[in-house]
């Protein structure tokens, strides 16, 4: 096994020390791609939350933003596992936090799905565009919604997530909180103004789509508002 091959499998079980010596090798290649995953040893690293490989791959100039088969990039890694401190640390190398995956799903939705409330904070302080959209157009309040995590649905709505987007079945939020049977997501989006008179492409309205009684008379008391 060469050198650069020896440092993908250290960035993956996290042996610093071997990582260490073998960066020290003028003939080291930072960027070599692993066979299984098509990733450089940064975002394996910064998958495994293996924070010193990641920060001594930076020093030694990682290509921050470099992707594997699906578009993953580092900081989407991180986001995905909750490692904070290593996505702000790739944040303060110059990651940029809206690029997406090759399906369009950007660490803030990343984040968003996995429940991570504090990289979601996080992404906000910096400006994230919490309004992107994915190919399939749903964005990260979407996200949110149908993973049921009503704190980071709150910290969306502050920030400015719209909540009227429509995904390509002309769903919304709302409809996917009902669907879901998430109670206090679908007040708080209703609070937000959130439209109880949509009705998707297969021709489904909210009404449809109730699960439960509860969720049946927040519907009714509403929709006649």
């Amino acid at each position: 096994m060469d050198i650069s091959d020896q440092l993908v499998n250290a960035a993956i079980s996290g042996d610093a020390q071997l990582a260490s010596g073998l960066l020290k090798n003028p003939n080291v290649d930072i960027e070599r791609i692993s066979e299984k995953e098509g990733a450089t040893p940064l975002l394996l690293a910064a998958s495994e939350g293996h924070y010193e490989i990641v920060r001594m791959l930076l020093e030694k100039g990682a290509n921050v933003e470099a992707i594997n088969h699906n578009g993953w990039n580092a900081i989407m890694k991180a986001a995905c596992f909750g490692h904070f401190n290593i996505v702000k640390l790739l944040t303060d190398h110059g990651a940029n936090i809206n690029l997406g995956t090759n399906f369009g799903c950007t660490t803030l939705m990343i984040s968003t799905l996995r429940g991570h409330e504090n990289i979601v904070q996080y992404f906000i302080n910096l400006g994230v565009d919490v309004n992107k959209r994915n190919l399939g157009h749903s964005d990260a309040l979407m996200t949110a919604t149908i993973y049921g995590h009503p704190q980071i649905v709150r910290l969306l709505l502050e920030a400015g997530a719209d909540a009227n987007e429509k995904n390509l079945e002309d769903q919304n939020a709302l409809f996917f909180a009902v669907e879901y049977d998430h109670l206090e997501i679908a007040a708080l989006l209703i609070q937000w103004g959130a439209d109880l008179h949509v009705s998707d492409k297969k021709g489904r309205s909210i009404s449809d789509v109730i699960k439960s009684p509860e969720m049946k008379a927040l519907v009714e008391q509403y929709s006649h508002k």
